[in-house]
């Protein structure tokens, strides 16, 4: 075996492999576990968003329109405080 494919072999062998593997194994678990809480986050903000459109449509349809905020509480109508 020539020397130089030696210090090849030599090298390859140093490799710790298992570590890798491990390594790797972690970061598909990290992606899986972020890729999870994305979709909750995503799924949570459209239920939210859901919510909020139908009670816009329901009070249309009741025929109140006042859009009224938490922060605008102490806001009348008219837009006075």
């Amino acid at each position: 075996m020539p020397p130089r494919l030696y210090k090849i072999r030599r090298w390859i062998a140093a490799i710790d492999w298992l570590g890798i593997t491990r390594i790797l194994v972690i970061q598909l678990i990290v992606l899986f576990v972020l890729s999870l809480a994305v979709i909750r986050y995503l799924n949570w903000t459209s239920e939210l968003a859901q919510t909020e459109f139908m009670r816009a449509i329901r009070q249309t349809a009741s025929g109140t329109t006042s859009h009224h905020r938490p922060s605008d509480r102490h806001w009348d109508h008219h837009g006075r405080i």
